[in-house]
């Protein structure tokens, strides 16, 4: 009975994917990611084929091309957030020099007077994965990114302290940005050190206690 009412449950969040909120995105996501850590000990590629096979692949394969390819892409990129196996997963098989999975947030080296001078600047950089190069405003209060196929992100920026701020999501027209992020979630920031060349940064997602460490560079 709990299996057929799961899968109730998943195919009525499919069939109205169309007009799909984010809770209901959010719950698939979840059971998706339940599956994935069920079956830690196999091949990193089997336990994700596996978890789509079980919970999106029957029903998802209902629609036409064009919203199959929307729907599996919108989950792959929420995955990402709110799935930490599944990021774990996809970062052994693309590291980057400029990103590194920490165990926890990490106290800034900075003094108070350093990371104010962080927030009187404007303009920074930072590299995704894949190499590309993202321009990051902030200003009035927003932070922006702006991304090499000239779509963008908007997000708030609240300082938490001297060397912490939060920035919640507000809106993007990037695929991978606006599926990653609904409007309202946040990301933490600390301030680490200051290289001369870059700035050391720690980014944590309170829900997952995800915890990231980057570098974001001055320009």
């Amino acid at each position: 009975m709990k299996t057929a009412v799961s899968t109730l449950f998943l195919a009525t969040v499919l069939i109205t994917a169309s007009g799909q909120s984010p809770q209901q995105r959010d719950s698939l996501v979840q059971v998706i990611c339940n599956t994935i850590i069920a079956s830690e000990g196999k091949p990193d590629s089997a336990r994700i084929m596996a978890a789509y096979e079980a919970h999106l692949f029957p029903f998802v394969t209902r629609y036409s091309e064009e919203r199959f390819e929307e729907i599996s892409m919108s989950i792959y990129y929420r995955l990402q957030r709110n799935c930490p196996p599944f990021k774990e997963i996809l970062d052994r098989t693309s590291p980057s020099s400029d990103w590194e999975k920490v165990d926890s947030g990490t106290v800034s080296q900075l003094k108070r007077r350093h990371c104010r001078k962080f927030f009187k600047q404007e303009k920074f950089s930072y590299l995704e994965a894949n190499g590309d190069t993202v321009h990051v405003d902030i200003s009035n209060g927003y932070w922006t990114d702006r991304f090499r196929d000239g779509t963008f992100s908007r997000l708030s920026v609240t300082e938490l302290g001297p060397c912490e701020f939060e920035i919640t999501f507000i809106e993007s027209d990037n695929e991978s940005r606006r599926n990653f992020s609904a409007p309202g979630d946040t990301y933490r920031y600390t301030i680490i050190d200051n290289k001369g060349a870059y700035y050391e940064m720690v980014v944590t997602i309170p829900e997952t206690n995800q915890h990231a460490r980057f570098r974001l560079y001055p320009r």
